[in-house]
C-alpha cells in the first residue's frame, strides 16, 4: 500500500495498492499471526539500484566508509547497491479520558481541565515509521499515515503441522498428476524411439 500524488500540479494524494514481483525481496515480522500480516511489528522491502541511480537519488550518502567493509558485502557490489524500505511500529502509552458528553480525549491534551471522576484507561497508540536505508545509514525518514505496516501478505492454503507453519498453493495438488503425465509422455517417446524401423525397399 502506498500513496502517490494525483498529478504533477497537485498536493492531493491517492492511496494505491501495488504488487511486489519478487516475493523474496520482502522480509516481514516472523512472529506475525494474522493471514494478512496486519499484526507485524516491522517489515522490509528491498531493491537493488545501480550506482548511477543511487548517486543521483542520494547524493549525500556516504559510500566510501563502508563499501569495502565485509559486514556490508550483501548490500553493495561492483555494479549495484541494495536499498530497503524499512517500516517499524513505535508504541506510545497514553491515558484516554471519556468526557461527560461521551467524547474522548487524551489526558495530556486536557491540561487545566478537572478529570476527576471521569472514565480513564491506558491506551497504546501505534505510529508507523518509514525509513529508506542502505545498510549503513538512514537516507530518508517519515511517519506513515496509518497504524499498520503497509505490506499486505497474500497466502494460499495455510496449515500447522507439529508446530511448523506450512503454506501451499493451487499448484501443489496438481504436482503428482503432472509427474504422471510427464512420465507417460517420456515413456511414449522412448518406445517410439526404440521401435524397430522397417527397411526401405
Amino acid at each position: 500500500v502506498y500513496t502517490e500524488y494525483c498529478d504533477e500540479n497537485s498536493f492531493d494524494q491517492d492511496i494505491k495498492i501495488g504488487r511486489i514481483r519478487d516475493r523474496f525481496s520482502v522480509y516481514l515480522d516472523p512472529d506475525r499471526q494474522e493471514p494478512d500480516g496486519s499484526d507485524a511489528k516491522f517489515g522490509f522491502v528491498t531493491e537493488r539500484l545501480n550506482r548511477d541511480d543511487f548517486k543521483r537519488d542520494y547524493p549525500k550518502a556516504d559510500l566510501q566508509s563502508w563499501e569495502k567493509d565485509r559486514d556490508y558485502a550483501d548490500w553493495i557490489d561492483e555494479d549495484t547497491i541494495l536499498v530497503a524500505d524499512y517500516y517499524f511500529i513505535e508504541e506510545t502509552t497514553k491515558t484516554l479520558v471519556q468526557l461527560p458528553d461521551g467524547t474522548t480525549a487524551w489526558a495530556d491534551e486536557l491540561k487545566g481541565v478537572n478529570t476527576e471522576g471521569l472514565n480513564k484507561r491506558q491506551s497504546i497508540v501505534k505510529n508507523v515509521i518509514w525509513q529508506k536505508i542502505n545498510g549503513n545509514e538512514v537516507l530518508e525518514e517519515t511517519e506513515w499515515m496509518g497504524k499498520y505496516i503497509p505490506i499486505v501478505e497474500v497466502i494460499g492454503n495455510e496449515s500447522e503441522i507439529e508446530g511448523k507453519r506450512r503454506l501451499t498453493g493451487i499448484v501443489e495438488a496438481a504436482m503428482d498428476a503432472q509427474r504422471m503425465h510427464n512420465y507417460a509422455i517420456s515413456a511414449m517417446v522412448e518406445n517410439i524411439a526404440l521401435a524397430p524401423k522397417a527397411p526401405y525397399r
